[in-house]
């Protein structure tokens, strides 16, 4: 696996039950949702908010976003999310991600 872009932040949470289906499995699209509150905090621990970037006329629109699903995350599993800068461009920022669960554990999911 390739070294994962520096700085990163992990954002850590429980799976919440209206994130799951029927089988307690985080339904898909969630993940999405992690990615985005991953990437809030990351911005946060470099001492912006999301508003404050938005304020300095900084927009920051998803133009692709995709995702491999290796294994489920659960109902209440503890699980984290990696979040880093791949590449910076003139007018562009990549982010990426990795969730992770649960900490004492490397267990991509």
């Amino acid at each position: 696996m390739e070294s994962f872009p520096q700085p990163e932040t992990t954002y850590r949470f429980h799976v919440s039950y209206g994130e799951t289906d029927a089988m307690r499995v985080a339904y898909y699209g969630e993940y999405f949702h992690w990615f985005e509150r991953a990437r809030s905090q990351f911005i946060r621990e470099r001492g912006m908010s999301y508003s404050e970037v938005e304020a300095r006329g900084i927009m920051l629109p998803v133009r692709n976003a995709s995702c491999r699903y290796v294994r489920p995350a659960r109902y209440d599993e503890l699980v984290g999310v990696r979040c880093g800068i791949r590449d910076w461009g003139r007018a562009s920022i990549t982010f990426v991600y990795e969730v992770y669960g649960p900490p004492d554990s490397s267990a991509v999911l």
